[in-house]
């Protein structure tokens, strides 16, 4: 039974905890800067409080760690973690800048650390009956229409530049996951545009559209920003992704618990009733994360699919 050791102890760390027992992890404990918040996460899930990150990655008993804090201090973290050989699980985004994310990416290779990206969106049920429909045989994609709407949070840490970094660096990180998840390969083109349209000056851009290329010749067309609510993009979360995608002549759309697919004879709806847990993908992810552990080989977002979402939000925001 793998025992997982949480920095940072708020609402995400409380999700990926409750999959953990799901799936058989055990919670070791938690540090967090507010000592309240892991007397929270240890009081539901078990474990016990550290008082610091390094006491916490020092522990032997303590197999991996979850990273759960602010984006700005993800690289010291792993870092911390990687210097211990403990296993990282890392929350979105790898780190604020591509600099911290190419460093990163060099912790992870030199020091051979077993490593994921909390790119949940994969998961969800909806988006992965899509990446059925994208990979059966037959015809390539042809066009993709990406929205990655959430209820409004960034007027906060995570809309100014030195914490969280607004648009491309909260939301853009995971609808670029995503959409290479779904079609891989080479961008080849990148043009984009951003607005602050809801949030004052001393924040960073709450909206933006990016048109992608790809090498096969593939237009990917994407928005993102924070102008849902809770019924809308939250509660449960049916709209906070939706992709469609062109394919020959056919057509498919999905959300995180839907698909529909548009063919010559008529079209077709499945319907995926989950809980919170499984309908965004955090179950399947911590459940594919816990067998990596166990030493079983499993697809799973690791360190360059972290680099990747990095690298393209930087052509991003070079071409605005």
């Amino acid at each position: 039974m793998k025992k997982i050791g949480f920095i940072g102890c708020g609402e995400i760390a409380h999700i990926h905890a409750a999959c953990i027992l799901r799936h058989g992890g055990t919670v070791a404990g938690g540090f967090d800067l507010a000592e309240s918040s892991a007397g929270k996460l240890t009081a539901a899930y078990g474990g016990k409080i550290y008082l610091s990150a390094e006491e916490l990655c020092a522990d032997p008993d303590v197999d991996a760690v979850y990273i759960c804090t602010r984006h700005d201090s993800h690289i010291a973290y792993i870092a911390m973690a990687a210097g211990h050989g403990k296993a990282v699980f890392c929350e979105k985004p790898i780190g604020l800048r591509l600099a911290d994310a190419e460093q990163a990416a060099d912790i992870v290779a030199s020091s051979g650390i077993r490593f994921a990206m909390g790119f949940n969106h994969r998961y969800s049920p909806g988006m992965q009956r899509l990446k059925r429909f994208i990979d059966q045989a037959g015809s390539k994609v042809d066009a993709l229409n990406a929205q990655f709407v959430t209820a409004p949070f960034m007027q906060g840490w995570a809309g100014g530049a030195e914490q969280g970094g607004g648009v491309f660096v909260c939301l853009g990180s995971h609808i670029f996951d995503l959409v290479h998840y779904l079609i891989p390969g080479e961008i080849q083109e990148v043009k984009a545009v951003s607005s602050r349209i809801r949030l004052g000056p001393e924040y960073e851009d709450d909206a933006f559209a990016a048109i992608l290329m790809t090498e096969a010749g593939q237009m990917l067309t994407l928005n993102a920003h924070e102008f849902g609510n809770a019924s809308y993009s939250t509660d449960p979360g049916h709209r906070i992704n939706t992709i469609t995608v062109f394919k020959g002549h056919e057509a498919a759309s999905a959300g995180t618990g839907h698909f529909e697919s548009f063919s010559a004879g008529g079209s077709t709806m499945e319907r995926f009733p989950a809980d919170h847990l499984s309908l965004w993908g955090y179950s399947e992810l911590n459940r594919r994360f816990l067998l990596t552990l166990q030493g079983e080989a499993v697809e799973i977002p690791g360190v360059d699919a972290g680099l990747f979402a990095a690298q393209l939000i930087e052509r991003c925001k070079e071409g605005l």
